[in-house]
């Protein structure tokens, strides 16, 4: 580790070294050989750049290396960020598609990203308040559905 960053020789255990590990550990839940790896996680600001960073993975469900989360600058980290971001919600895409032909006999037929993103909550809603899409008459035709300007073709 120390030959990888001989810098952490000179770093306050008690205000540095042990902060930084203590959340590692704790919030990051990380693996210590991942520290082997990454030594350099000791050299960057835990309230500035760690924290928030890692916060911001957690709040959208994702992970990354520590050393793709914090060798980058702010704008490199938030296009990584985005990218995952959109892979995740073109996943999702897939999986709302299969779900909804699967059990509803819908298929979808055109939908962007972002409204994608409101048809899924529309669909949580229907599984609260336990609806059934088909039984809505939503838009000017029977054999389609609106979601938030998505279309989704019913199979008739």
């Amino acid at each position: 580790m120390v030959v990888r960053a001989p810098g952490i020789l000179t770093l306050s255990m008690d205000r540095n070294l042990g902060p930084k590990l203590d959340y590692f550990v704790r919030e990051i839940k990380g693996d210590l050989e991942e520290l082997k790896k990454f030594p350099q996680f000791f050299s960057f600001s835990l309230e500035r750049k760690i924290k928030p960073r890692h916060r911001m993975l957690v709040e959208y469900g994702l992970k990354m290396p520590l050393s793709r989360m914090l060798k980058v600058n702010e704008g490199e980290f938030n296009a990584r960020l985005f990218e995952m971001l959109l892979r995740m919600v073109e996943e999702r895409k897939l999986c709302l598609a299969v779900y909804m032909e699967l059990c509803w006999d819908v298929k979808i037929v055109s939908v962007s990203s972002v409204e994608l993103l409101r048809t899924l909550d529309i669909i949580e809603i229907f599984h609260l308040s336990d609806v059934n899409p088909k039984s809505l008459r939503l838009g000017d035709s029977k054999n389609y559905f609106y979601f938030s300007n998505s279309v989704l073709e019913r199979n008739v």
